[in-house]
């Protein structure tokens, strides 16, 4: 079956917050007064009290995955950082239980193996020990070390200067492995992909780039989550307009680190 458009669900994303949340106060105030009357005091808080309360307001990713799920009798995905395919992963049930088929792709070793081992037989998947940049080959790509806390394991990236925004002993804690790594088109190709309805990315900053690779006319992928956190302001506008130019409507997820795109009629 091939991917299509996904039905509207939530409200679609925008750069211009300040509007969002007068608009929000406006039609909760109207729609909704008893509500208002009680969570008026987030309408003149800071800005991260409001993000905070939008986050109970905004689409989670496993909701967006269940729409996909609702829309396909099956689902092929690609998953770039998939880490060890359990630790925070919303994806893992839909694997398990709804019978997705896909690839799924990590660069470290270490949790690569625990990859593979987290979905030992399970039918239909394709692991891929490589990291997705502009060129097919070796790259630098920086990782936490064995005694590193266990909340810095989610942290890799192949630029440095996104992982030294959040750990302060860098040098302590994280070094870098030279790793094959592949484009988007090389892996698509070489996975043997012929649709693809959803495509995931976790990539500490790359996400932009990865997503510049993508052919979008031809795969057209209903559903695209990509981290946007660690992006830099003008790749996070770029990544929006890039969606938008090729019929997605982009929604920012309730942890507020992630956009999801979906793809319109």
């Amino acid at each position: 079956m091939k991917s299509g458009p996904l039905p509207a669900s939530y409200p679609e994303e925008s750069p211009r917050k300040p509007m969002r949340f007068a608009l929000a106060k406006t039609i909760t105030e109207r729609r909704a007064p008893a509500f208002y009357r009680v969570t008026r005091g987030l309408y003149h808080t800071p800005t991260l009290a409001w993000r905070n309360a939008l986050t109970y307001l905004l689409p989670t990713e496993e909701q967006m995955l269940r729409l996909v799920d609702r829309s396909f009798d099956e689902v092929f995905f690609v998953q770039i950082g998939a880490h060890d395919g359990k630790t925070g992963d919303h994806l893992r049930s839909f694997v398990l239980e709804r019978g997705w088929k896909g690839v799924l792709v990590e660069p470290v070793t270490a949790m690569f193996q625990r990859l593979v081992e987290n979905y030992a037989g399970v039918p239909g998947l394709t692991f891929v020990q490589a990291a997705i940049a502009n060129y097919d080959g070796e790259v630098k790509f920086w990782r936490s070390v064995e005694d590193a806390p266990q909340w810095m394991g989610a942290l890799g990236s192949l630029k440095r200067e996104v992982i030294e925004r959040h750990v302060k002993e860098f040098t302590r804690y994280f070094a870098s492995d030279t790793v094959p790594c592949l484009t988007f088109h090389t892996l698509i190709r070489q996975a043997g992909v012929r649709r693809l309805n959803v495509v995931l990315i976790d990539t500490e900053g790359y996400d932009y780039e990865i997503l510049r690779q993508i052919d979008f006319p031809t795969h057209r992928p209903s559903l695209v989550m990509y981290e946007q956190r660690h992006l830099s302001r003008g790749d996070k506008r770029a990544a929006v307009d890039l969606l938008k130019r090729h019929g997605y409507r982009v929604k920012r997820t309730g942890d507020g680190l992630n956009n999801a795109a979906i793809m319109k009629n």
